[in-house]
């Protein structure tokens, strides 16, 4: 994905192709962000909740993990 781009961008470019094999026709409606976290190592977790009409999605969780250099 391409460099120069946040995390979160990085992400939601990632979920724009991917989320239709898990179900997610419109990421930008449908995951909210949870929670940003990077932990010691440098390591970044962005962990999303999938909502259907603002109503969260029972075990509807997706996390996108990115290495201490940015890579998805």
């Amino acid at each position: 994905f391409d460099k120069g781009k946040s995390k979160s961008e990085k992400a939601a470019a990632y979920l724009q192709k991917a989320g239709v094999k898990i179900g997610i026709q419109n990421p930008d409606k449908e995951l909210k962000v949870l929670k940003e976290r990077t932990d010691k190592l440098g390591f970044t977790t962005i962990t999303y909740q999938q909502e259907y009409e603002g109503i969260p999605v029972i075990g509807g969780q997706i996390k996108t993990h990115f290495d201490k250099d940015g890579n998805l």
